[in-house]
Protein backbone atom coordinates (compact mmCIF):
# COMPACT_ATOMS: atom_id res chain seq x y z
CA UNK A 1 0.00 0.00 0.00
CA UNK A 2 1.54 3.51 -1.03
CA UNK A 3 1.36 6.34 1.86
CA UNK A 4 -0.78 8.87 1.45
CA UNK A 5 0.83 12.22 2.18
CA UNK A 6 -1.22 15.03 3.51
CA UNK A 7 -0.07 18.58 5.42
CA UNK A 8 -1.86 20.21 8.09
CA UNK A 9 -0.76 23.51 8.80
CA UNK A 10 -1.23 25.49 12.70
CA UNK A 11 -0.46 29.00 12.87
CA UNK A 12 0.39 29.90 16.67
CA UNK A 13 0.80 33.91 17.15
CA UNK A 14 3.84 34.73 19.14
CA UNK A 15 3.46 38.10 21.08
CA UNK A 16 7.10 38.61 21.14
CA UNK A 17 10.24 37.68 18.95
CA UNK A 18 11.83 35.07 21.50
CA UNK A 19 10.42 31.45 19.50
CA UNK A 20 11.10 27.90 20.36
CA UNK A 21 9.97 24.89 18.05
CA UNK A 22 11.33 21.03 18.85
CA UNK A 23 10.08 18.03 17.47
CA UNK A 24 11.08 14.70 19.38
CA UNK A 25 10.87 12.39 16.37
CA UNK A 26 11.25 14.35 13.31
CA UNK A 27 8.69 13.24 10.82
CA UNK A 28 9.23 9.28 11.69
CA UNK A 29 5.60 7.64 11.42
CA UNK A 30 6.63 4.50 13.45
CA UNK A 31 7.58 6.31 16.04
CA UNK A 32 4.89 8.65 18.43
CA UNK A 33 6.72 11.91 19.37
CA UNK A 34 5.66 15.25 20.57
CA UNK A 35 6.19 19.03 19.08
CA UNK A 36 6.02 21.59 21.27
CA UNK A 37 6.59 25.47 21.09
CA UNK A 38 7.55 27.87 23.86
CA UNK A 39 5.98 31.53 23.85
CA UNK A 40 7.06 34.19 26.50
CA UNK A 41 4.95 37.32 26.68
CA UNK A 42 4.14 39.66 29.64
CA UNK A 43 2.76 37.01 31.72
CA UNK A 44 5.68 34.61 31.45
CA UNK A 45 6.66 31.33 29.43
CA UNK A 46 3.38 29.24 28.21
CA UNK A 47 4.58 25.79 26.52
CA UNK A 48 2.13 23.95 23.82
CA UNK A 49 2.08 20.53 23.52
CA UNK A 50 1.13 18.46 20.34
CA UNK A 51 1.58 14.67 20.42
CA UNK A 52 1.25 12.82 17.06
CA UNK A 53 -2.18 10.58 16.94
CA UNK A 54 -4.13 8.43 15.05
CA UNK A 55 -7.48 8.51 13.67
CA UNK A 56 -8.06 5.30 11.81
CA UNK A 57 -4.91 3.81 9.95
CA UNK A 58 -3.76 7.63 9.60
CA UNK A 59 -1.34 8.45 11.91
CA UNK A 60 -0.59 12.23 12.44
CA UNK A 61 3.26 13.85 12.80
CA UNK A 62 3.75 16.64 14.17
CA UNK A 63 7.06 18.59 13.32
CA UNK A 64 8.31 22.02 13.63
CA UNK A 65 8.46 24.25 10.15
CA UNK A 66 11.66 25.30 9.00
CA UNK A 67 12.67 28.73 7.96
CA UNK A 68 10.93 30.71 9.64
CA UNK A 69 11.10 34.42 8.59
CA UNK A 70 13.41 36.59 11.66
CA UNK A 71 11.00 38.89 13.53
CA UNK A 72 7.82 36.81 12.00
CA UNK A 73 4.80 37.04 13.95
CA UNK A 74 3.92 33.56 13.79
CA UNK A 75 5.18 29.81 14.13
CA UNK A 76 4.26 26.83 12.18
CA UNK A 77 3.89 23.93 13.44
CA UNK A 78 2.42 21.00 10.59
CA UNK A 79 1.47 17.77 10.61
CA UNK A 80 1.98 15.28 8.05
CA UNK A 81 -0.61 12.74 7.45
CA UNK A 82 0.48 8.52 6.41
CA UNK A 83 -1.59 6.09 5.77
CA UNK A 84 -0.29 2.79 7.75
CA UNK A 85 -0.04 0.09 5.72
CA UNK A 86 -0.05 -2.29 8.86
CA UNK A 87 -2.56 -0.05 10.93
CA UNK A 88 -2.26 2.64 13.41
CA UNK A 89 -1.94 2.53 17.23
CA UNK A 90 -0.93 5.09 19.80
CA UNK A 91 0.29 7.86 17.47
CA UNK A 92 2.48 6.02 15.39
CA UNK A 93 2.12 3.28 12.59
CA UNK A 94 2.58 -0.33 13.28
CA UNK A 95 5.14 -2.83 11.66
CA UNK A 96 8.49 -1.26 13.23
CA UNK A 97 10.32 -2.13 16.64
CA UNK A 98 11.80 0.74 18.25
CA UNK A 99 15.30 -0.33 20.29
CA UNK A 100 18.30 0.86 21.67
CA UNK A 101 19.88 1.51 18.85
CA UNK A 102 17.32 3.69 17.14
CA UNK A 103 18.57 6.78 16.51
CA UNK A 104 16.59 9.63 17.22
CA UNK A 105 17.04 13.23 17.62
CA UNK A 106 17.54 14.23 20.99
CA UNK A 107 17.17 17.89 22.29
CA UNK A 108 17.90 19.90 25.26
CA UNK A 109 16.56 23.34 25.81
CA UNK A 110 19.09 24.36 28.52
CA UNK A 111 21.85 23.14 26.55
CA UNK A 112 23.39 20.04 28.49
CA UNK A 113 24.05 19.47 31.73
CA UNK A 114 23.19 23.45 33.09
CA UNK A 115 22.25 22.46 37.02
CA UNK A 116 21.49 26.72 37.29
CA UNK A 117 19.08 26.70 34.44
CA UNK A 118 15.55 24.86 33.93
CA UNK A 119 15.60 22.41 30.66
CA UNK A 120 13.25 20.30 28.64
CA UNK A 121 14.55 17.41 26.99
CA UNK A 122 13.01 15.46 24.58
CA UNK A 123 12.08 12.67 23.69
CA UNK A 124 11.46 11.69 27.12
CA UNK A 125 9.98 8.16 26.76
CA UNK A 126 11.81 6.33 29.33
CA UNK A 127 11.49 8.79 32.50
CA UNK A 128 7.58 10.20 33.65
CA UNK A 129 9.39 13.94 33.04
CA UNK A 130 10.55 15.59 30.40
CA UNK A 131 11.45 18.59 32.04
CA UNK A 132 14.19 19.73 34.98
CA UNK A 133 12.64 18.98 38.55
CA UNK A 134 13.60 20.18 42.26
CA UNK A 135 13.24 16.85 44.25
CA UNK A 136 13.91 15.43 48.32
CA UNK A 137 15.85 12.66 48.57
CA UNK A 138 17.07 12.08 52.20
CA UNK A 139 19.34 8.88 52.60
CA UNK A 140 17.31 5.19 52.47
CA UNK A 141 14.52 6.65 50.20
CA UNK A 142 14.20 4.91 47.31
CA UNK A 143 12.93 7.30 44.86
CA UNK A 144 12.95 11.09 44.76
CA UNK A 145 9.85 13.02 45.84
CA UNK A 146 9.49 16.36 43.63
CA UNK A 147 8.79 19.58 45.07
CA UNK A 148 8.64 23.14 43.73
CA UNK A 149 11.27 23.95 45.87
CA UNK A 150 13.42 22.72 48.71
CA UNK A 151 16.93 23.88 50.38
CA UNK A 152 19.29 21.24 53.00
CA UNK A 153 21.52 18.21 52.63
CA UNK A 154 18.10 16.40 50.97
CA UNK A 155 17.78 18.86 48.60
CA UNK A 156 18.57 17.88 44.96
CA UNK A 157 17.78 19.00 41.08
CA UNK A 158 17.15 16.60 38.54
CA UNK A 159 18.85 17.47 35.01
CA UNK A 160 17.49 15.77 32.10
CA UNK A 161 20.04 16.14 29.53
CA UNK A 162 21.02 14.29 26.06
CA UNK A 163 23.36 11.86 25.10
CA UNK A 164 23.36 12.49 22.24
CA UNK A 165 20.01 10.53 21.12
CA UNK A 166 18.13 9.49 24.18
CA UNK A 167 17.50 11.35 27.60
CA UNK A 168 19.88 10.39 30.49
CA UNK A 169 19.60 11.90 33.90
CA UNK A 170 21.77 13.29 36.87
CA UNK A 171 20.90 13.80 40.19
CA UNK A 172 22.90 16.68 41.39
CA UNK A 173 22.50 18.32 45.47
CA UNK A 174 22.14 21.91 45.58
CA UNK A 175 24.29 23.75 48.45
CA UNK A 176 22.01 27.12 48.20
CA UNK A 177 18.27 25.34 47.70
CA UNK A 178 16.50 24.51 44.08
CA UNK A 179 13.34 26.36 42.97
CA UNK A 180 11.70 25.78 39.59
CA UNK A 181 14.28 23.51 38.63
CA UNK A 182 17.57 24.70 38.95
CA UNK A 183 19.70 25.16 41.54
CA UNK A 184 19.61 28.57 43.09
CA UNK A 185 23.20 30.28 42.74
CA UNK A 186 26.35 28.98 41.52
CA UNK A 187 28.66 30.10 44.98
CA UNK A 188 31.03 27.81 46.16
CA UNK A 189 29.14 24.69 43.69
CA UNK A 190 32.55 24.08 41.48
CA UNK A 191 34.02 21.88 43.62
CA UNK A 192 30.54 20.61 45.19
CA UNK A 193 30.72 17.03 45.35
CA UNK A 194 27.60 15.37 44.56
CA UNK A 195 25.82 12.79 47.76
CA UNK A 196 24.07 10.50 45.52
CA UNK A 197 26.56 7.45 44.25
CA UNK A 198 24.82 4.91 41.23
CA UNK A 199 24.86 1.18 42.11
CA UNK A 200 24.75 -1.59 39.93
CA UNK A 201 25.11 -5.06 41.45
CA UNK A 202 25.66 -7.19 38.55
CA UNK A 203 28.88 -5.03 38.10
CA UNK A 204 27.22 -3.55 34.82
CA UNK A 205 26.29 -4.76 31.51
CA UNK A 206 26.21 -8.12 32.22
CA UNK A 207 23.77 -10.05 30.81
CA UNK A 208 24.27 -13.32 32.19
CA UNK A 209 23.46 -11.79 35.74
CA UNK A 210 19.92 -10.04 37.29
CA UNK A 211 20.66 -6.75 38.80
CA UNK A 212 19.21 -3.82 40.96
CA UNK A 213 20.35 -0.13 39.94
CA UNK A 214 20.08 2.61 42.34
CA UNK A 215 18.90 5.28 41.82
CA UNK A 216 16.87 4.42 39.33
CA UNK A 217 14.35 7.43 37.61
CA UNK A 218 13.06 4.63 35.24
CA UNK A 219 9.86 2.91 36.29
CA UNK A 220 12.07 -0.59 36.92
CA UNK A 221 15.34 -0.90 39.17
CA UNK A 222 16.54 -4.31 38.36
CA UNK A 223 16.85 -6.01 35.16
CA UNK A 224 14.05 -7.91 33.76
CA UNK A 225 13.11 -10.29 30.92
CA UNK A 226 10.24 -9.01 28.20
CA UNK A 227 8.26 -9.64 25.35
CA UNK A 228 8.61 -7.00 22.77
CA UNK A 229 6.43 -8.04 19.65
CA UNK A 230 6.64 -6.18 16.21
CA UNK A 231 4.48 -3.40 16.14
CA UNK A 232 4.03 -3.17 20.16
CA UNK A 233 4.99 0.04 21.46
CA UNK A 234 6.46 -1.03 24.68
CA UNK A 235 7.56 -4.43 26.23
CA UNK A 236 5.74 -7.02 28.28
CA UNK A 237 7.80 -7.83 30.95
CA UNK A 238 7.85 -11.37 31.94
CA UNK A 239 9.16 -14.08 34.59
CA UNK A 240 11.16 -16.59 31.19
CA UNK A 241 10.52 -16.33 27.47
CA UNK A 242 12.42 -18.02 24.25
CA UNK A 243 12.26 -16.58 20.93
CA UNK A 244 12.56 -13.50 18.33
CA UNK A 245 10.32 -11.55 20.63
CA UNK A 246 12.28 -12.17 23.55
CA UNK A 247 14.29 -9.18 25.10
CA UNK A 248 16.15 -8.25 28.05
CA UNK A 249 16.15 -5.28 29.75
CA UNK A 250 19.48 -4.82 30.77
CA UNK A 251 19.81 -1.41 33.97
CA UNK A 252 23.16 0.09 34.43
CA UNK A 253 24.90 2.81 35.90
CA UNK A 254 25.46 5.58 32.55
CA UNK A 255 26.38 9.02 32.41
CA UNK A 256 24.11 11.34 34.80
CA UNK A 257 25.12 8.71 37.83
CA UNK A 258 21.72 7.26 37.59
CA UNK A 259 19.94 4.09 35.95
CA UNK A 260 20.41 4.01 32.33
CA UNK A 261 18.90 0.66 30.23
CA UNK A 262 19.23 -1.06 27.01
CA UNK A 263 17.02 -3.40 25.00
CA UNK A 264 19.18 -6.31 24.20
CA UNK A 265 17.27 -9.23 21.73
CA UNK A 266 20.41 -12.16 22.28
CA UNK A 267 19.67 -14.31 24.57
CA UNK A 268 19.71 -17.40 22.56
CA UNK A 269 18.85 -19.71 25.26
CA UNK A 270 16.38 -17.79 26.09
CA UNK A 271 15.74 -15.25 28.89
CA UNK A 272 14.57 -16.25 32.62
CA UNK A 273 14.62 -13.93 36.47
CA UNK A 274 16.11 -11.30 34.39
CA UNK A 275 19.20 -12.90 33.03
CA UNK A 276 20.40 -14.60 29.59
CA UNK A 277 20.50 -18.15 30.06
CA UNK A 278 23.99 -19.08 29.12
CA UNK A 279 27.64 -17.80 28.86
CA UNK A 280 29.73 -15.58 26.79
CA UNK A 281 31.47 -17.22 23.72
CA UNK A 282 34.13 -15.70 21.52
CA UNK A 283 34.43 -18.05 18.11
CA UNK A 284 38.27 -16.73 17.67
CA UNK A 285 39.14 -17.87 21.29
CA UNK A 286 39.61 -14.70 22.74
CA UNK A 287 42.16 -11.50 21.39
CA UNK A 288 43.19 -13.55 18.09
CA UNK A 289 43.60 -10.52 15.79
CA UNK A 290 44.90 -12.23 13.08
CA UNK A 291 40.93 -14.41 13.22
CA UNK A 292 37.86 -12.61 12.68
CA UNK A 293 35.65 -13.66 15.39
CA UNK A 294 32.28 -13.64 16.87
CA UNK A 295 30.91 -12.72 19.97
CA UNK A 296 27.71 -13.72 21.66
CA UNK A 297 25.97 -12.16 23.36
CA UNK A 298 26.93 -8.29 22.75
CA UNK A 299 25.03 -5.73 24.07
CA UNK A 300 27.83 -3.49 21.71
CA UNK A 301 26.14 -2.49 18.70
CA UNK A 302 27.91 -4.77 17.19
CA UNK A 303 29.20 -9.00 17.50
CA UNK A 304 32.01 -9.29 15.42
CA UNK A 305 35.49 -8.04 15.29
CA UNK A 306 35.62 -5.43 12.08
CA UNK A 307 38.31 -3.27 10.30
CA UNK A 308 37.58 0.43 11.57
CA UNK A 309 39.58 4.10 10.26
CA UNK A 310 40.05 6.14 13.44
CA UNK A 311 41.55 9.68 12.54
CA UNK A 312 43.01 11.84 14.69
CA UNK A 313 40.23 13.93 16.97
CA UNK A 314 37.67 11.22 15.65
CA UNK A 315 34.60 10.78 17.86
CA UNK A 316 34.45 6.89 17.10
CA UNK A 317 36.34 4.90 14.86
CA UNK A 318 34.61 4.04 11.27
CA UNK A 319 33.76 0.64 9.75
CA UNK A 320 35.12 -0.31 6.73
CA UNK A 321 35.95 -3.77 5.06
CA UNK A 322 39.59 -3.03 5.05
CA UNK A 323 41.86 -0.40 5.68
CA UNK A 324 45.93 0.40 5.49
CA UNK A 325 48.11 2.49 7.47
CA UNK A 326 48.44 4.90 10.36
CA UNK A 327 44.62 5.07 11.18
CA UNK A 328 43.76 1.23 10.07
CA UNK A 329 42.50 -0.35 13.50
CA UNK A 330 40.94 -3.70 14.42
CA UNK A 331 38.46 -3.82 16.83
CA UNK A 332 38.68 -7.06 18.92
CA UNK A 333 35.32 -8.45 20.27
CA UNK A 334 36.60 -10.68 23.57
CA UNK A 335 34.48 -12.20 27.02
CA UNK A 336 35.83 -10.22 29.83
CA UNK A 337 33.83 -10.81 32.99
CA UNK A 338 31.44 -13.03 30.90
CA UNK A 339 29.92 -10.17 28.86
CA UNK A 340 31.61 -8.96 25.70
CA UNK A 341 34.10 -6.43 25.68
CA UNK A 342 36.57 -5.07 23.08
CA UNK A 343 39.97 -3.59 22.72
CA UNK A 344 41.66 -1.25 19.43
CA UNK A 345 44.56 -3.28 17.97
CA UNK A 346 46.81 -1.54 15.22
CA UNK A 347 47.31 -3.76 12.24
CA UNK A 348 50.60 -2.98 10.98
CA UNK A 349 50.38 -4.80 7.55
CA UNK A 350 46.34 -3.84 7.30
CA UNK A 351 43.21 -5.07 8.24
CA UNK A 352 41.13 -7.24 6.12
CA UNK A 353 37.26 -8.81 6.75
CA UNK A 354 37.72 -8.29 10.88
CA UNK A 355 41.14 -9.22 11.04
CA UNK A 356 44.80 -8.02 10.81
CA UNK A 357 46.77 -9.14 8.10
CA UNK A 358 49.62 -11.28 9.21
CA UNK A 359 52.98 -10.27 7.77
CA UNK A 360 55.21 -12.62 6.25
CA UNK A 361 58.09 -14.34 8.10
CA UNK A 362 60.46 -13.33 5.02
CA UNK A 363 61.16 -10.36 2.97
CA UNK A 364 59.21 -10.67 -0.22
CA UNK A 365 57.63 -13.31 -2.03
CA UNK A 366 56.91 -12.83 -5.71
CA UNK A 367 55.30 -15.90 -5.77
CA UNK A 368 52.22 -17.43 -3.78
CA UNK A 369 52.43 -16.93 -0.10
CA UNK A 370 50.71 -19.27 2.17
CA UNK A 371 51.19 -19.61 5.77
CA UNK A 372 54.24 -17.52 6.26
CA UNK A 373 56.13 -19.06 3.48
CA UNK A 374 56.62 -18.83 -0.30
CA UNK A 375 55.93 -21.35 -3.25
CA UNK A 376 56.73 -21.07 -6.79
CA UNK A 377 53.93 -20.74 -9.87
CA UNK A 378 52.09 -24.37 -10.19
CA UNK A 379 53.14 -25.29 -6.76
CA UNK A 380 50.04 -27.85 -5.87
CA UNK A 381 49.06 -27.82 -2.13
CA UNK A 382 45.72 -28.75 -0.31
CA UNK A 383 43.62 -28.85 -3.46
CA UNK A 384 44.71 -25.82 -4.71
CA UNK A 385 47.77 -24.30 -7.20
CA UNK A 386 49.65 -21.76 -7.40
CA UNK A 387 48.97 -18.94 -10.27
CA UNK A 388 49.96 -16.95 -12.60
CA UNK A 389 47.96 -14.01 -10.38
CA UNK A 390 50.80 -15.21 -7.06
CA UNK A 391 47.81 -16.18 -5.40
CA UNK A 392 46.12 -20.17 -4.82
CA UNK A 393 43.30 -21.02 -6.29
CA UNK A 394 41.13 -24.21 -6.50
CA UNK A 395 42.20 -26.94 -8.85
CA UNK A 396 39.99 -26.88 -12.04
CA UNK A 397 37.33 -30.24 -12.33
CA UNK A 398 36.91 -32.65 -15.72
CA UNK A 399 35.17 -30.71 -18.22
CA UNK A 400 36.84 -27.56 -16.67
CA UNK A 401 39.01 -25.29 -18.96
CA UNK A 402 42.69 -25.23 -18.61
CA UNK A 403 45.79 -24.25 -19.81
CA UNK A 404 48.28 -26.18 -17.96
CA UNK A 405 48.41 -29.98 -16.62
CA UNK A 406 48.72 -28.61 -12.91
CA UNK A 407 45.74 -26.76 -13.01
CA UNK A 408 43.44 -29.64 -12.96
CA UNK A 409 42.70 -31.72 -10.27
CA UNK A 410 43.71 -34.71 -12.51
CA UNK A 411 46.56 -33.09 -13.35
CA UNK A 412 46.16 -33.87 -17.08
CA UNK A 413 44.91 -31.05 -19.53
CA UNK A 414 43.87 -32.02 -23.25
CA UNK A 415 43.08 -29.47 -25.56
CA UNK A 416 42.39 -26.88 -23.09
CA UNK A 417 40.37 -29.48 -21.11
CA UNK A 418 40.57 -30.76 -17.84
CA UNK A 419 40.48 -34.64 -18.02
CA UNK A 420 39.30 -37.00 -15.06
CA UNK A 421 41.37 -39.74 -13.31
CA UNK A 422 38.58 -42.49 -14.73
CA UNK A 423 38.98 -41.36 -18.10
CA UNK A 424 42.97 -41.48 -18.21
CA UNK A 425 43.00 -45.15 -16.61
CA UNK A 426 40.95 -45.69 -19.01
CA UNK A 427 43.53 -44.90 -21.61
CA UNK A 428 46.02 -46.47 -19.39
CA UNK A 429 43.80 -49.75 -19.68
CA UNK A 430 43.27 -49.89 -23.15
CA UNK A 431 47.31 -49.34 -23.74
CA UNK A 432 47.82 -52.35 -21.58
CA UNK A 433 45.64 -54.43 -23.44
CA UNK A 434 47.35 -53.98 -26.75
CA UNK A 435 50.41 -53.63 -25.76
CA UNK A 436 49.87 -56.96 -23.80
CA UNK A 437 48.43 -58.84 -26.94
CA UNK A 438 51.71 -58.06 -29.35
Amino acid sequence: MIGIHLILIIYLTVFVSAEVCTDSDGIDFYKKGVAYGEHSDANGTRIDLWEDYCIGNFVYDFTCETNVNPGASEINVWAEIEDCPNGCSDGACVGKILNYSTKVTCTDSDGGVDYFNKGITLPSLEFEIHEDVCALYPEGQFEPEYVDSCLGDDCVVIELFCNPYYTLSDIFNCPNGCENGACMSIDDVLDYPTSITCTDSDGGENVFKKGMVEPSLLEINEDVCALYLEGQFEPEYVDSCLGDDCILIELFCGLGNTANFGFYSGCENGCENGACIGTCTDSDGGENPYEKGRTTPSLLEINEDVCALYLEDQFEPEHVDSCLGDDCILIELICDSNKADFEYVECEDGCENGACIRKANFESCFDCELGGKCYPLSYRKDGKFCSENDVFINYSLNGEVCENNFECDSNVCVSGECISAGLIEKVLNWFRRVFGDQ
